[in-house]
């Protein structure tokens, strides 16, 4: 099938949810599809076959109008940065236009709707709107939207458990103690992440274990949070990492204390790697993880910061651990195919 993808989030590094869902999203439809993928930012991935094409941010333009209809789509996806905005139901628009199409539209975290946005949205639907959750879901019903719920999807083969002797090597080449408990977390560090908790975290088990934050570049970070995780004790690594996984495997436990839902779309990327690393997982009752992965074989919910400490001591003694084989049937191929498909699971 002819497929057409567009995304605002096709631009390195992908170290941010949404980026990373979208380029991982479009290598598994890249698999089976023939796909042509454009966006307007950056300047193009063309080995990965991702084009960049002039466009205003309501994506008018003829240049990309004679791009899309040049290659005939039968399917469209648009997966925005911003996720459903007015303003995506505007491009998305535009793209149906261009190509004939109606046009799929991804987004994994929800927004706050206005009178202005309530009233236009309805007029502007353009396809189908796949989210991962209720949160995000629900207001774009109340708005007639065809809303859909797409499962998880992580990359098991990238992000798998690493035996002992691995463990240590990797700990060697990151220069960090063979034997010291890692506590680890990954994601911006801003503050609508409650980033202060592992401030706190690190100084309640100053001694017992060592908590290690790696700050998206996606957003920049707040260097005032920076400083307050350091004094602490915590190690932050700011810079970005090619090789992601290996953070995972050389720690003891993932941490996720995010509460604000513009804090993480709504099945967090992290989490879901750090489970399939087999990572026994801390984290507040956030988005659809509840729903998803009740509480039990190595993954705790904390209802405050407060008990953050104690449940990471449980998590670390914990030796029944079995997250990976609760995320193993998730797929970003099984994603795509449920997308091209149109049928919910």
């Amino acid at each position: 099938m002819r497929v057409l993808y567009f995304s605002e989030a096709l631009v390195p590094p992908f170290d941010e949810g949404i980026k990373k869902a979208s380029w991982l999203l479009l290598r598994a439809l890249q698999a089976s599809h023939e796909v042509l993928a454009l966006t307007n930012r950056g300047s193009g991935i063309p080995d990965a076959g991702v084009h960049r094409v002039r466009a205003n941010r309501l994506l008018l333009s003829a240049g990309l109008m004679r791009r899309v209809r040049g290659f005939r789509p039968e399917y469209t996806l648009y997966f925005p940065t911003a996720c459903a905005t007015l303003f995506s139901f505007v491009r998305a628009r535009a793209l149906a236009t261009y190509a004939r199409t109606p046009v799929a539209m991804v987004a994994f975290q929800p927004r706050a709707y206005g009178r202005v946005a309530r009233a236009l949205i309805p007029l502007l639907r353009a396809g189908p709107v796949w989210a991962q959750g209720e949160a995000t879901a629900a207001p774009l019903r109340e708005m007639g939207c065809d809303v859909r719920i797409l499962p998880p999807a992580v990359d098991t083969e990238t992000f798998a458990p690493a035996d002992d002797a691995r463990r240590r090597a990797l700990r060697a080449q990151y220069g960090l103690a063979p034997d010291v408990p890692l506590v680890f977390h990954a994601g911006h560090i801003l503050s609508n992440r409650n980033i202060h908790a592992l401030v706190s975290l690190q100084r309640a088990l100053r001694g017992e274990a060592q908590v290690v934050v790696l700050g998206s570049s996606a957003f920049g970070v707040d260097e005032a949070l920076v400083r307050a995780l350091e004094d602490a004790g915590a190690i932050v690594i700011t810079r970005y990492v090619e090789r992601l996984a290996e953070l995972y495997q050389m720690a003891d436990c993932y941490v996720f204390p995010v509460r604000s839902a513009q804090g993480s779309v709504e099945i967090p990327m992290s989490v879901l790697e750090a489970m399939a690393c087999n990572l026994p997982v801390v984290s507040t009752p956030f988005g659809e993880l509840p729903r998803l992965f009740p509480a039990g074989e190595g993954l705790r919910y904390v209802a405050d910061d407060a008990a953050l400490a104690d449940a990471v001591r449980q998590a670390l003694a914990d030796k029944s651990v079995r997250t990976r084989a609760r995320v193993e049937g998730y797929s970003w191929a099984a994603a795509a195919q449920m997308l091209i498909s149109g049928r919910t699971a």
